[in-house]
């Protein structure tokens, strides 16, 4: 155990083994970890999907994925 309270955060533009990889390296080094999605619709939108056929991926519907995918750790809550 490093430290007592963590903070992993993105914007978590698909979700990734990558993400969920390093989430659970920095969960087991602190006591408590925040994993803090942040969003800004109009920036995403503008600079991610701009140009492309991909729809824009609503932080809720992120913020979802991060709750299913910490739901056995108890010790791991997350934000936007």
């Amino acid at each position: 155990m490093i430290g007592k309270v963590g903070m992993y955060g993105g914007k978590f533009l698909i979700i990734h083994q990558g993400h969920v990889s390093a989430m659970i390296r920095a969960s087991t080094m602190v006591e408590e970890l925040h994993v803090v999605l942040t969003h800004d619709e109009d920036y995403e939108r503008e600079f991610y999907f701009n140009g492309t056929t991909m729809k824009p991926i609503p932080f809720h519907q992120r913020l979802r994925w991060w709750n299913e995918l910490t739901k056995d750790l108890p010790h791991v809550k997350c934000h936007c």
